[in-house]
């Protein structure tokens, strides 16, 4: 019997063990399946990248992508952008989330959302970037210039710029267009005469788009498209410029000039401060034509900005003098022993306020040695000599004219 009692309290031993054991087995499996969980397309991030041009008449559902979202709890999903649609912000169980764009992105750069999904303590995300509908393309100003009535700009674009045109527009006429509208007018200028980004453009506006005269203190947009080597468009470019206010003669800082005289090599000038004029940049030479004074600015502003010359103030035919900030009155002289191709004297200054502001114009002269006719003395702040249109200086013709001339 003694064994028997052994036996039978090692059989409830095993019975009481094997039931503990079986408690905390089934314990354990239902800690797993009530832990929470959430994953996308089975794993915790997943991306997908749509086209930035909806093509052969498709729409953005037509670009639709289904993620695979598995959860034991509930999800809310942040993260929305207006131009994604999604089929749901919140969830339980197995779901088929779609997401596709709304608009096509009328830009030449990506953009991207990352959205999130949150469950409790867990999250998964998903990050959705839709490119550019545009290629990288484009031609903006470079080192531009404003006077009271007139803009003057070089330009500078991206390296696989072929060909591009350009409007300037004021304000007011932008904003009653949208850019649909920009770049139908400008695909229409493309079909006239593009320009070759190669050629080194020089451009003087004294009118806008419409053929009106600029205005002082006034915001203008110059407005741009280009298109690749392939023919591919860049996005729309619209770059914000202004006129400076008009100060007249009383509230200027300007310079006069007197005493103008030359010979078959050299000519000189006498430069007087006027008004508030503090210091004043200087800029004189010859030249085979006469140019607009805006022109004069730009290569000013470019020497100051740049602590170089400009081509056109500086190349293998003839070098223009470029003096900032001169603080006296001065008798300034320039020799070119090539006057007889080169007949046009000139010289302009642009006056500083003691603030280092400059006046809103540059005043000088041109003189055509090859007549009889007095120098063309400007006047403060009149440009009635001179001549209020649009032109365009090409590197490449003043280059060739230059070696013409001197052969």
């Amino acid at each position: 019997m003694k064994i028997n009692d052994n036996l039978w309290r090692m059989f409830v031993v095993l019975i009481v063990s094997a039931m503990s054991f079986g408690f905390i087995s089934c314990s354990k499996d239902g800690d797993d399946e009530s832990e929470p969980f959430i994953t996308v397309n089975g794993a915790s991030s997943s991306e997908h990248t749509f086209p930035g041009a909806f093509n052969n008449g498709k729409s953005g559902i037509d670009y639709k992508q289904v993620f695979k979202i598995k959860s034991n709890v509930e999800w809310t999903l942040t993260g929305k952008v207006n131009w994604l649609n999604i089929s749901s912000l919140s969830g339980n169980g197995e779901v088929d989330l779609s997401i596709y764009p709304t608009s096509e992105h009328d830009s030449d750069e990506p953009r991207e959302a990352i959205l999130v999904l949150s469950a409790a303590d867990k999250s998964v995300s998903i990050k959705i970037v839709q490119e550019g509908k545009y290629v990288e393309c484009y031609v903006v100003p470079a080192n531009e210039v404003a006077l009271y009535d007139r803009f003057c700009w070089e330009y500078m674009g991206s390296p696989n710029v072929n060909e591009f045109q350009y409007m300037l527009l004021s304000e007011t006429d932008l904003n009653r267009m949208t850019d649909k509208e920009l770049r139908k007018e400008l695909m229409e200028k493309f079909e006239d005469e593009p320009f070759k980004f190669d050629d080194g453009y020089i451009s003087m506006l004294a009118r806008d788009e419409y053929g009106y005269y600029l205005s002082p203190n006034t915001t203008y947009y110059y407005v741009s498209l280009a298109t690749d080597k392939e023919g591919n468009y860049g996005s729309l470019q619209k770059v914000k410029m202004k006129t400076p206010a008009y100060l007249d003669e009383d509230e200027d800082a300007y310079v006069s000039f007197g005493d103008f005289g030359y010979n078959s090599y050299m000519f000189q000038f006498d430069v007087e401060k006027e008004g508030y004029c503090n210091t004043y940049h200087m800029i004189y030479g010859v030249y085979y034509e006469s140019l607009n004074s805006a022109v004069f600015a730009f290569e000013i502003n470019y020497y100051i900005k740049n602590k170089k010359k400009h081509w056109l103030a500086k190349n293998e035919y003839y070098e223009w003098d470029i003096i900032t900030n001169y603080p006296n009155n001065h008798t300034f002289s320039h020799t070119n022993y090539y006057m007889s191709y080169y007949p046009v004297c000139f010289g302009y200054g642009w006056g500083v306020f003691k603030d280092g502001k400059m006046s809103s114009d540059l005043l000088g002269f041109q003189y055509d040695t090859t007549s009889s006719a007095s120098p063309r003395m400007m006047v403060p702040n009149n440009s009635s000599d001179d001549t209020l249109e649009n032109i365009i200086i090409r590197r490449s013709e003043v280059m060739e004219c230059m070696k013409e001339l001197c052969k």
